[in-house]
């Protein structure tokens, strides 16, 4: 069966051409929650979550009271997200700046909260902790004692309760330390990998066999350009680096475990040289073989987060600008393709993505503002499902000839009849151009671009986003417009 449409735009006509037969599919559909507002006021930032043993969700955050005058700030859920306890200060600061949360808990529920002290003065900040045994938070620990301008900390704990406190020194070179904490004593001052100069540690996990994984953004002196490096720790030996990628990444990369030892790396990167540049959301694994080759999931996206279900499937969410302003996008690797779906969408945008599973169920907390108001901290929630009743749809999408002096031709396959949407964005994400705006029926599609705006003006030379969405489904990929 064969179908044909006219649509026009400034004067041209596009040819869409249904090329294949209905393919009709039928499952169950997941979607996320609404989202559940745990705090909402004035500026808020570097939330961070986690779960205890009996699926109690645990969040911390820091948000701002006056001019260099921030407070670290703690809620709990027992319900699923559902509700949250009022938030309680365990800063114990009255005028300093409090900064970078983070929070883990022990196989006996105990919490630990680690956090930036002083941040307002770079060079004299310190690293503490707390811990919270279910009735008082302790008094603050000083981890980074006597290494004044430590700063980003991070937090992991191992399955005998060994607690692992990792900070960024930018004295010098800039070093990763890290201090251990059992049995009621603190450990040592201590680095990893020798030569971890220029290293700024991302995410850090612990598999069951109680090696530690890492992942941390590098620059090489020699290379200027920022990379994303892997590595670990087991029985007592750090191992050396291994460099993911050779293009320029930065700010916000992530890392996740597959059935509790293989770890899986998400983090943003330069696409282009372009002045702003186009980036993109990369992901890599780590195979029987090595790490596999980086892979584009995404172009112009920021605050990647990944995580892996129960059943081995592959989450990750990033931001991504629209001509309206942001959408929120959960991405599946479901039978080796990237499935995205944008669950949510407003103005101003959503930050700090942070994951974390109870059983089958996600959590994704995160930061927005609402319309006319402050900004808030968000969380939904997801049942993650087995591969066999997924209800996604892939949007295979081709774009040639790429690069073009003009003619653009657009191919995709929609899996099902709904609203179809096909837009032509600047790397700023204002719009240039829609190609299609309609209800369509499942099927191929074949779509041309002929290089004009929506005036009918041709574009200048650069890079632009084709971006497909069928429903909730969506795909973006770059041309490159040579004159």
């Amino acid at each position: 069966m064969c179908h044909t449409f006219m649509i026009s735009n400034i004067g041209r006509t596009f040819l869409l051409m249904i090329i294949i037969s209905l393919i009709p599919l039928s499952s169950v559909c997941q979607s996320w929650s609404q989202p559940v507002t745990i705090y909402q006021g004035s500026s808020v930032n570097y939330p961070d979550i986690t779960t205890d043993q009996n699926g109690v969700i645990h969040c911390v955050w820091n948000r701002k009271l006056g001019e260099n005058y921030w407070k670290i700030f703690y809620s709990k859920s027992n319900d699923g997200g559902v509700t949250w306890s009022p938030e309680e200060d365990i800063s114990l600061n009255t005028y300093l700046w409090m900064s970078q949360p983070h929070i883990v808990a022990d196989s006996e529920n105990n919490l630990y909260v680690s956090y930036d002290y002083n941040a307002g003065s770079p060079s004299n900040i310190l690293v503490l902790l707390r811990k919270f045994n279910g009735t008082n938070w302790s008094i603050p620990d000083t981890i980074s004692t006597g290494l004044p301008g430590s700063m980003f900390n991070r937090l992991v704990i191992d399955n005998n309760n060994k607690l692992y406190c990792f900070w960024y020194r930018s004295v010098g070179n800039g070093k990763i330390f890290y201090r251990t904490f059992e049995n009621g004593e603190w450990g040592n001052i201590q680095q990893p990998f020798e030569g971890n100069d220029y290293a700024l540690l991302g995410g850090v996990v612990c598999d069951k066999n109680n090696r530690i994984h890492c992942c941390a953004q590098h620059r090489f002196l020699s290379y200027p350009p920022n990379h994303i490096i892997y590595f670990y720790y087991d029985n007592g030996i750090w191992s050396d680096y291994t460099i993911l990628n050779w293009g320029d990444a930065w700010a916000h990369y992530d890392i996740a475990l597959e059935s509790d030892s293989i770890p899986h790396i998400t983090w943003r990167q330069a696409t282009s040289n372009t002045a702003p540049p186009n980036d993109g959301t990369f992901y890599a694994y780590l195979s029987d073989t090595g790490w596999t080759a980086p892979e584009l999931i995404v172009e112009d996206p920021s605050h990647q987060a990944i995580i892996v279900d129960k059943y081995g499937i592959t989450h990750i969410i990033d931001n991504e600008k629209t001509e309206n302003g942001y959408q929120q996008v959960h991405y599946q690797k479901i039978a080796g393709n990237w499935i995205g779906e944008i669950i949510d969408e407003n103005p101003y945008g959503f930050a700090v993505h942070k994951l974390v599973a109870v059983d089958s169920t996600l959590f994704l907390l995160y930061i927005t503002r609402l319309p006319n108001s402050n900004p808030a901290l968000q969380v939904k929630r997801y049942n993650a499902v087995p591969v066999g009743v997924y209800s996604k749809f892939v949007l295979p999408l081709k774009i040639y000839p790429n690069p073009t002096k003009d003619i653009t031709f657009i191919d995709f396959e929609s899996f099902k009849s709904d609203f179809v949407q096909v837009k032509i964005l600047d790397l700023h994400g204002h719009l240039v151009n829609t190609l299609m705006n309609t209800y369509a029926i499942a099927g191929q599609y074949s779509l041309l671009w002929n290089g004009n705006d929506l005036n009918g003006n041709m574009v200048s030379s650069g890079i632009y986003l084709v971006r497909v969405r069928v429903g909730q489904s969506v795909v973006t990929r770059s041309v490159v417009i040579n004159k």
